[in-house]
C-alpha cells in the first residue's frame, strides 16, 4: 500500500468494528490521534504506526478487507493493493500454513492469552471487553476456547497482540 493516511486508518477501525479507545490500543496510539484520524483524514501517521496499520491490515479476515475497500472506495490502477509486499491477500483456510483447522488455531490463542494473563473467562471477556469495545460472555468465551465456536477476528486479533506484548 502506499502510506497510510489517517482516512485509511480510519476506514480499517470501521473496517474491524473496534472503538475509538480499542483502535487506539491496539494501534499504539493515543484515543486522540484516532479521533484526529477521522476529523483530518489527510494526516499521515509517524513510521511505528504505519507499521502497526500494515500488522493489523495483513491479519484481516477477509470479510474486513472487504470492508475495508468499500469505505476506501475505488484505488487508483496503479495503487497497489494494501497489504501486499509482493504478495497476496488469501482466506486462512486456503493458506498452507493455516490449512489445518483455524478453529483449532483460534482456540489455542485464545486460550494461551488467557492463561498467560492469569484471568477466568469472565474476566478475560472483560479484558476483551476493554481491547476491542465490546463484551462477550464468559461463557461465549469457554465455547471459543473448545473450538465449538470460531471466535470473530478482533477477538483472534486481541489474543494475538496478547500474545506479543502490544495489549
Amino acid at each position: 500500500m502506499r502510506e497510510w493516511t489517517g482516512g485509511d486508518a480510519s476506514a480499517l477501525r470501521r473496517a474491524l468494528r473496534m472503538t475509538e479507545a480499542g483502535f487506539a490500543r491496539v494501534a499504539g496510539v493515543s484515543v486522540r490521534t484516532v479521533s484526529k484520524w477521522s476529523t483530518r483524514p489527510g494526516t499521515v501517521p509517524r513510521n511505528a504506526v504505519q507499521a502497526r496499520l500494515d500488522e493489523l491490515f495483513a491479519a484481516a479476515s477477509p470479510a474486513v478487507l472487504a470492508r475495508f475497500a468499500r469505505f476506501t472506495g475505488p484505488q487508483p490502477a496503479d495503487a497497489p493493493v494494501p497489504g501486499e509486499a509482493g504478495g497476496r491477500v488469501v482466506a486462512l483456510a486456503g493458506h498452507p500454513r493455516f490449512a489445518a483447522d483455524f478453529r483449532t488455531l483460534a482456540a489455542g490463542q485464545l486460550l494461551a492469552a488467557r492463561s498467560a494473563l492469569g484471568l477466568t473467562p469472565g474476566e478475560f471477556a472483560e479484558w476483551l471487553g476493554t481491547a476491542m469495545g465490546w463484551v462477550p460472555g464468559p461463557g461465549t468465551v469457554e465455547a471459543w476456547e473448545a473450538g465449538l465456536v470460531v471466535p470473530p477476528g478482533d477477538v483472534v486479533m486481541a489474543a494475538r497482540f496478547c500474545l506479543a506484548g502490544a495489549l
